[in-house]
């Protein structure tokens, strides 16, 4: 009966994740883009 709960929070969940990744892929590039070579 609550099936469709769970479908929907797994897609959620799943765009979350996605958005997560993005936003630490960019914030990561615009750290290292100043200093590339302070990176450790």
């Amino acid at each position: 009966m609550f099936s469709w709960i769970f479908s929907v929070w797994n897609y959620i969940d799943d765009v979350i994740r996605m958005l997560a990744f993005e936003m630490m892929s960019i914030t990561v590039e615009v750290e290292n883009a100043p200093e590339p070579n302070a990176k450790s």
